[in-house]
């Protein structure tokens, strides 16, 4: 009887290997869809740097944009906590980055209104950097750089005949403002064509197949359509080096390219750019001989004349003096400015100023370090990859020279795609192909 009473009991009791097998179940389970997520991680953040690259130019869009780099960086960490490993390597530009960081950070102790550099240090430093560290470290393959550069390609024909039609079949002024995709006007249209021509015409070189070939070329030249519709000299210029640079090797080419450029400033409107009232060899004579507030008449030149002028004459009394990190809107510079133009109209003299001197040092160290990374790789077997990226670099770091847009979708822009030109530079199957 006893013994049945026992046996009965053990009937009620829950086996051991019961729960045991839930468990394994539950740890299959877990295990398969770690398996999956690892399996098509690198797919998916590859698509949504396509879909951030689409959507980057445009002026709106700033909710889907910062929700497309959250995810990717959310993505990011939880691969980290499936692997249970760091993933992230070390470039060549940690050390500059650190100090440019700290520089920043120390400019909120002087800066003309200290709120405002805080905020800018979230939104364009480490929302910036973020994007460039996520690049290095998940967008590095040959194969994902491949259909990041597509999307660029296709990405720049959308928009440049969106502007070329948009200004002339529409009657509106597309790339200045309005319109139902709202592309960034003037300039920063120029610099973003300037980011994406260096791609096609790497691409356009490098590549045998005719169909590509003439694909690329209507791709181009609906870039210089576009750019011709934006009327900005700093592109013109910018896009002069990156040819030059490109073409470096063949004395012929390069007087093509000369000769190119001639017939294009033919086509711009010549009578805003080169004659009438708003430049001249007496604008720079009158640079040495009149002050800001007799300069500025209005005018693009005259004004950014002015610009430099002044902000040269502020920051000569110390040029090491950080006045805070970030672009501030007119209202909180008025204490130190007396002339209408209140941006500097150049990014390394903006640099200067919110930085000082050293600031701007280490500013154009981290554009060297980009550029010599990708010049001594555009030999490799990814040379066309890494002479786009050098393009890019160049264009970029020449175009913003002549106007303050280093920052906001341009710099994350600049980040993004120079991330995978280190992050294929770092990789380690490069490595091996070198070594064989």
């Amino acid at each position: 009887m006893l013994t049945f009473l026992k046996c009965a009991g053990m009937a009620f009791d829950t086996p051991p290997f019961v729960g045991g097998g839930i468990e394994v179940a539950n740890e299959g389970r877990l295990s398969r869809a770690r398996k999956y997520f690892l399996e098509n991680y690198n797919n998916v953040v590859t698509w949504l740097v396509c879909l951030y690259i689409l959507i980057l130019p445009t002026r709106f869009l700033t909710t889907i944009k910062d929700f497309l780099c959250i995810s990717c960086l959310c993505l990011w960490f939880g691969r980290m906590v499936l692997e249970k490993k760091l993933l992230f390597k070390r470039t060549p530009l940690d050390i500059p980055i650190l100090i440019f960081g700290a520089l920043i950070v120390a400019s909120i102790f002087t800066s003309i209104s200290p709120w405002k550099t805080a905020d800018q240090i979230r939104g364009e430093f480490l929302k910036v950097f973020a994007v460039f560290y996520f690049s290095v470290n998940n967008i590095n393959t040959t194969r994902q750089i491949r259909t990041v550069i597509t999307c660029v390609v296709w990405t720049s024909l959308i928009y440049a005949l969106y502007s070329v039609t948009g200004s002339t079949l529409l009657g509106v002024h597309v790339v200045g403002k309005g319109g139902l995709i709202d592309f960034p006007g003037g300039q920063v249209a120029g610099l973003f064509i300037n980011i994406f021509i260096g791609f096609l015409i790497a691409s356009f070189c490098y590549t045998n197949d005719i169909r590509k070939r003439v694909l690329l070329g209507f791709i181009i030249f609906a870039n210089i359509a576009a750019l011709y519709v934006a009327s900005t000299r700093a592109a013109v210029v910018a896009l002069f080096f990156q040819l030059i640079l490109f073409f470096r090797d063949s004395l012929k080419k390069v007087a093509l390219v000369i000769l190119g450029f001639v017939c294009l400033l033919i086509m711009l409107p010549c009578h805003s750019i080169w004659h009438g009232d708003d430049i001249g060899i007496r604008v720079f004579h009158d640079f040495f001989h009149k002050s800001p507030e007799e300069l500025y008449k209005g005018g693009s030149t005259t004004d950014r004349i002015a610009s430099y002028k002044y902000h040269l004459s502020i920051i000569k009394k110390n040029p090491l003096y950080p006045h805070g990190w970030g672009r501030f809107y007119a209202s909180k510079r008025k204490l130190l400015y007396t002339v209408r133009s209140y941006d500097p109209l150049s990014a390394y003299l903006s640099i200067w100023f919110q930085l000082g001197l050293q600031g701007l040092l280490v500013f154009i160290f981290l554009f060297y370090k980009l550029i010599r990374i990708f010049w001594v790789n555009k030999d490799d077997e990814n040379g066309a990859l890494f002479a786009g990226f050098l393009l890019m670099t160049v264009g970029f770091a020449v175009n913003i020279a002549f106007g303050d847009f280093y920052g906001d979708s341009q710099a994350l822009m600049l980040w993004l795609l120079s991330g995978m030109g280190v992050g294929l530079y770092l990789n380690p199957e490069k490595v091996k192909v070198e070594n064989k």
